[in-house]
């Protein structure tokens, strides 16, 4: 048994395309990391494996990398993150006002 990473990098691309499009026009916003984990076995069977119960593991697999990847960046992209320079910067602006 061999991993194809390409294979999992398109689904999981492809699932985090597809929750992310759901989610814009509100649809089970609420359920986006099931609708990811579902997802992704769907997108597992595509590319099956030796055994249903690797291909199913596998599919967990995928959704579950798509549901992190979207959380996570969303946080990165939503947060302002500061240097430790940047925040003395803008604490010894506020001092001088």
């Amino acid at each position: 048994m061999t991993i194809n990473f390409a294979d999992l990098s398109v689904s999981i691309a492809v699932v985090v395309g597809v929750v992310e499009a759901l989610k814009r026009i509100q649809f089970l916003v609420k359920y986006a990391p099931l609708l990811s984990i579902v997802l992704g076995v769907g997108a597992a069977f595509i590319f099956p494996e030796v055994s249903v119960g690797l291909t199913v593991f596998k599919g967990i697999i995928i959704g579950l990398s798509a549901a992190g990847l979207y959380s996570g960046t969303k946080k990165v992209v939503e947060e302002k993150a500061y240097w430790p320079m940047e925040k003395a910067k803008d604490t010894s602006a506020k001092n001088t006002k």
